[in-house]
């Protein structure tokens, strides 16, 4: 499907300039979400819709292996259907790779961001056994998340906001006021192939009136 964005409006506000590289990261635009395989639902013609989307992301050992990596994200549909995604990958010294997904409504809320000060959980058990989960080359067995971000106060923030417009192949428009908030986090806690602290950055996306006007 061929979607193009149209921002107008937009005003930026950049604590420092934020140049932070991570493995697969989910997102880097605050329309991506409406592009990627978690498509929300279309709604009809002239109805308001409000939507969210948060993202974290981390990796330890950046520049060296093993190397972990996390990317998960929780966000609600059109139809107002939370769903939820959550990847554990590890690269190992000896440079095989391991992997872990699981999606679904099973998976909604893993990711929540308060969007002010970037204070962020994610929270899941990923089980290789469930049908909601897909793996390669994992023998790990379960793997169970459960992590606290907070934002590192070194000036690594980004804040936008504006009037979106987004035109779909087909003909059809959506219009809508968009917020994105991201930080840079540092994360601790407990999950299985990690050594946690280790950095990472989350996003909070915030869809407020989104309208289908044609």
């Amino acid at each position: 499907m061929k979607i193009t964005n149209t921002l107008k409006g937009k005003s930026k506000e950049i604590c420092s300039l934020l140049v932070y590289v991570i493995a697969a990261t989910l997102i880097t635009s605050p329309l991506a979400f409406a592009a990627s395989p978690f498509q929300a639902g279309q709604g009809t013609v002239n109805t308001k819709f409000k939507s969210t989307a948060d993202y974290a992301s981390g990796c330890t050992n950046h520049n060296n292996t093993p190397t972990s990596c996390l990317n998960a994200n929780s966000y609600d549909d059109l139809n107002g259907v939370s769903q939820g995604y959550i990847n554990v990958s590890i690269y190992s010294s000896d440079y095989s790779y391991s992997s872990i997904s699981c999606s679904g409504t099973a998976y909604a809320g893993i990711v929540s961001i308060n969007p002010i000060n970037g204070n962020t959980t994610v929270k899941a058990t990923l089980n290789p056994s469930d049908p909601s989960c897909s793996n390669e080359n994992w023998n790990a067995g379960p793997v169970t998340v459960d992590l606290s971000g907070t934002y590192t106060n070194d000036g690594n923030r980004y804040s936008s906001s504006g009037k979106v417009t987004q035109y779909f192949s087909g003909g059809t428009t959506y219009k809508s006021d968009s917020k994105e908030d991201s930080f840079q986090e540092t994360f601790t806690g407990s999950i299985t192939g990690f050594t946690t602290p280790f950095t990472g950055e989350v996003s909070a996306y915030r869809n407020t009136r989104r309208e289908q006007v044609k």
